[in-house]
């Protein structure tokens, strides 16, 4: 999903927001690694390698809900997800 955010006049920041596993929230956004086990971080940095690439994550929505995986991620487990916003970090 992509929305748009005017940060000044005749300039839009485009946004992408992706459902992930809510447990993330403390390392997408304050990048604290602790309480992960080994194999997690490596999962996760994985994902933030070839998925998020070139996106800094500026919000977490507080809608986490249970869910399957997203189809287009099927090595992630069902569990809690919620709404993570990013934005390309280049703008």
């Amino acid at each position: 999903m992509v929305g748009f955010l005017c940060t000044q006049p005749n300039k839009a920041m485009q946004l992408t927001e992706e459902r992930l596993p809510a447990h993330w929230a403390s390392v997408l956004i304050n990048e604290d690694w602790s309480g992960l086990d080994e194999q997690e971080c490596e999962l996760i940095q994985s994902f933030i390698s070839n998925e998020l690439y070139g996106l800094l994550c500026v919000d977490v929505a507080d809608d986490a809900s249970f869910q399957l995986a997203p189809s287009y991620y099927p090595w992630l487990q069902a569990g809690d997800y919620a709404t993570f916003t990013f934005k390309d970090f280049n703008e």
